[in-house]
């Protein structure tokens, strides 16, 4: 099949291309930066030479880049932490949504595969995340834009469309091409600074995992269908014993009460732009995210997709000894 890939120049997007790649399947890539992609692909050793140079915003530039696919794995997305943005951020994701995924529906790409986030199905206090969930979100731009694009999938789900969509969670792993993601970039505070909040949890996948269950679901007229890829439920202590084992030092695990947890997020927010870099991460919602994390089910992708979640601690040395290669690297 010849698959369009878009986010390839993302964390989880370079690996789905590589993983797609390595499946056998011819590789079409829609990028903002050709040069970019083309760098991914020579570092990750897949196939970077069918690039169409455009935005998933540009409904032209997507259908160029769809025309000769026989399917689509729709991993883009846009992450911005500062309120100001919320709007851009949601208009950006939603039309590139709606570009991509609309359009390999009407042109009868089969499968059209929906990278969303676990973020789309999150609601307080929700005991178990599980693909049957209403859309959600925490209230934030990106949880906003992760669940109108869930909403505007389902109805094409329901329509009979072969979209699959996906939800992965706190996603880490080596890297793409000097990136690590947004929870990968988050255990370098970590490592500085410890785990914050008493409730902190976390879902963990490694990349390459991720990658794999994105490559096995491009298998035509099985029609739509979700599945949570969300791997190992983690509590903040479990990940700061982890880190120490690794680092051979005490990463400790802050039991800062969650509500306290929260209010500092808020204030973060108001204030963003007069905080130092380091704690320009720092809001609201990704504290509820933090404090909040439900386990998953996982049940669905390991049963259709023969998904195997590597270990945790395995997913953090790959990911540590990468950061150690790369300063190695810079210095």
């Amino acid at each position: 099949m010849r698959v369009l890939i878009t986010g390839a120049t993302g964390f989880v997007g370079a690996w789905t291309a590589k993983a797609v790649h390595d499946s056998g399947h011819h590789l079409r890539l829609l990028a903002r930066d050709p040069e970019r992609a083309a760098t991914v692909a020579a570092e990750l050793g897949f196939d970077g030479s069918d690039i169409v140079r455009g935005d998933m915003t540009d409904a032209e530039q997507v259908r160029t880049a769809l025309t000769g696919c026989d399917a689509v794995v729709h991993a883009a997305a846009v992450v911005a932490l500062d309120p100001a943005a919320a709007e851009r951020t949601i208009h950006a994701t939603v039309t590139g949504a709606e570009n991509v995924l609309g359009q390999a529906v009407a042109a009868g790409l089969d499968p059209v595969v929906s990278v969303s986030s676990a973020v789309a199905l999150w609601h307080p206090r929700c005991p178990l995340l599980h693909p049957d969930l209403p859309p959600g979100g925490g209230g934030d731009a990106y949880g906003e834009s992760k669940a109108r694009v869930e909403r505007y999938a389902r109805g094409l789900q329901r329509a009979g469309a072969p979209v699959v969509i996906t939800y992965p969670s706190s996603v880490f792993g080596p890297a793409a091409a000097g990136r690590f993601g947004e929870s990968g970039d988050a255990i370098g505070a970590f490592l500085r600074s410890g785990i914050p909040g008493r409730g902190a949890a976390f879902t963990i996948a490694d990349v390459r995992d991720i990658a794999e269950a994105h490559a096995r679901l491009l298998e035509p007229g099985r029609g739509p269908r979700r599945y949570v890829i969300t791997g190992h439920h983690v509590t903040g202590a479990e990940l700061a014993g982890h880190l120490s084992t690794i680092t051979g030092r005490r990463i400790r695990h802050h039991r800062v009460p969650d509500a306290a947890l929260i209010a500092a997020g808020t204030l973060a927010d108001r204030f963003r732009d007069r905080l130092p870099p380091a704690l320009r991460k720092l809001g609201a919602a990704g504290a509820r995210y933090l404090v909040d994390s439900p386990p998953a089910d996982n049940s669905a992708a390991e049963r259709d997709l023969g998904l195997t979640f590597r270990p945790v601690r395995q997913t953090l040395e790959a990911l540590l000894a990468d950061r150690k290669r790369l300063r190695a690297k810079r210095s």
